[in-house]
């Protein structure tokens, strides 16, 4: 696992700018910054098929190598896996997946970070349109 954001900057990687969420949220969009994982093309709904990449925020700091992150939809179900992304270095606030490679299929999607625990730090839901 890294502890960068993958090169790239997950979903076709992200200009300068964005978003990043407060914590302990998810916010979803069409690309991140690799380095701040500020999201661009910020949204609540995407459609099937195009980018898609998610940022959580935790309260305090994680060790990037301990937190996992689950996507699950009724009966579907992606990890526990880690992260692709995490910022800053060292101990880290902010996480980041790219969703694109898992063609989440339509339907609400939530997407979970936990940590070493296995405590929810950060959580958000995801509507993929047909």
């Amino acid at each position: 696992m890294s502890t960068n954001a993958a090169a790239g900057g997950g979903g076709g990687g992200g200009g300068g700018g964005g978003d990043l969420p407060s914590a302990p949220n998810v916010i979803f969009g069409t690309s991140f910054d690799p380095g701040s994982l500020a999201v661009t093309g910020k949204a609540t709904q995407l459609k099937q098929g195009t980018p898609m990449v998610a940022v959580g925020a935790s309260f305090s700091a994680q060790d990037p190598a301990t937190v996992t992150v689950k996507v699950t939809s009724g009966s579907n179900a992606f990890g526990p896996s880690a992260p692709s992304a995490s910022t800053p270095q060292g101990q880290a606030t902010y996480f980041g997946l790219d969703l694109t490679a898992d063609k989440l299929t339509p339907g609400t999607w939530q997407i979970e970070f936990f940590s070493a625990e296995k405590r929810s730090i950060a959580a958000g839901f995801l509507t993929v349109l047909p």
